[in-house]
């Protein structure tokens, strides 16, 4: 579970919402609950620069049927090469799209 997460509403259009939040990972998959009822598309980086412990951070919409449940995202961090981070994780912004 995340430490802390923020959620924002910044747009409507079309039936479709694009809300942001920012999270701070305690693990290399964290599931974030976004708002949202379906996800369409989602997108994360990490705030601060690349460090030993953590060196990319991406989202993951999965099936939004189970992994992870609708309305969720995957926000999975790594470190070269091809590793899963570890602490300390760096706080981690994202933005996602879908239905309300």
């Amino acid at each position: 579970m995340a430490l802390y997460q923020s959620l924002a509403v910044l747009a409507s259009q079309n039936g479709k919402v694009l809300v942001a939040g920012t999270v701070l990972p305690t693990s290399a998959a964290e599931t974030v609950i976004t708002g949202l009822s379906s996800v369409d598309f989602a997108v994360a980086g990490a705030e601060d620069a690349i460090s030993v412990t953590h060196s990319y951070t991406d989202a993951d919409i999965g099936d939004q049927a189970g992994a992870p449940a609708a309305g969720s995202i995957i926000i999975r961090t790594g470190k070269e090469p091809s590793v899963a981070a570890t602490t300390p994780w760096r706080t981690c912004h994202w933005i996602a799209i879908g239905d309300r």
